[in-house]
C-alpha cells in the first residue's frame, strides 16, 4: 500500500489482460500486475526500442528505459525537476501504470505530454466536440499525470520535496519542469 493513493478507487491489481504485452510475463495475460499511483517522470513511448542515451539532452526526462539521469545530468536543478508524479489506477486507453515491471504503453508518467494534469476525457483521441462521457476516476491515457484530488497531482521534485501542481498549470511551464537540462527559466506555478 505504500505506493497507493487511498482516494483512488480504482482496483489494486489486475488478474487478466487483453494483450500479452500489457503481462507481467510475456507469454500469458493470466499473471497478476501491481498497479501503482507512483511512477518515475519517464518519456511517454509506446516502443521499448527508444533508449534514454538516445533522446535529445535539452528534452530528458529525470528517468528512462533502463537508465535514468546522474547528479550532473540535472542542469536545470534538482528542484526543478520532476522525479516522480501521481497517476491513478484506471485508464480509458491503455492499462494503468504498474509497480516493479514495465510494458507496452505502461513504463512511466510523462507529465510533458500534451494532455496535462487530470484530463479525464474518454478517450484522448477523440476530437472536438468531445461528446464522449468523462470520468472523474480514470485518466484518458496511459502515462499520464492525475489523481482524484480536486485541482492537481501530487509531482516529488529531484530534491526529494513533494508538490501539488494544479492541472491549470501552463503546459509549457509542466514541460520545462519535465525536462532536466533544458535550460529553461521556469515561470510561477
Amino acid at each position: 500500500t505504500t505506493f497507493l493513493c487511498p482516494s483512488d478507487p480504482n482496483p489494486t491489481n489486475y488478474a487478466t489482460t487483453s494483450s500479452v504485452n500489457y503481462s507481467i510475463s510475456p507469454t500469458t495475460t493470466t499473471r497478476q500486475g501491481a498497479y501503482t499511483n507512483y511512477d518515475f517522470a519517464v518519456r511517454r513511448t509506446s516502443s521499448s526500442s527508444n533508449t534514454y542515451t538516445s533522446e535529445d539532452i535539452t528534452t530528458r526526462r529525470m528517468f528512462g528505459l533502463n537508465d535514468s539521469s546522474s547528479f550532473r545530468d540535472i542542469v536545470d536543478g534538482t528542484s526543478n525537476a520532476i522525479a516522480v508524479c501521481e497517476t491513478l489506477r484506471g485508464v480509458h486507453d491503455g492499462v494503468p501504470q504498474t509497480w516493479g515491471y514495465s510494458k507496452w504503453v505502461g513504463h512511466g508518467v510523462d507529465p510533458a505530454y500534451s494532455l496535462g494534469i487530470n484530463d479525464l476525457r474518454c478517450c484522448a483521441w477523440d476530437a472536438v466536440p468531445f461528446n464522449r462521457p468523462r470520468s472523474p476516476m480514470r485518466l484518458s491515457a496511459w502515462s499520464t499525470a492525475g489523481s482524484v484530488h480536486p485541482g492537481g497531482a501530487q509531482f516529488t521534485l529531484g530534491d526529494g520535496s513533494v508538490r501539488f501542481i494544479a492541472q491549470s498549470i501552463e503546459l509549457v511551464t509542466l514541460q520545462r519542469l519535465s525536462y532536466v537540462s533544458d535550460g529553461q527559466v521556469l515561470a510561477e506555478y
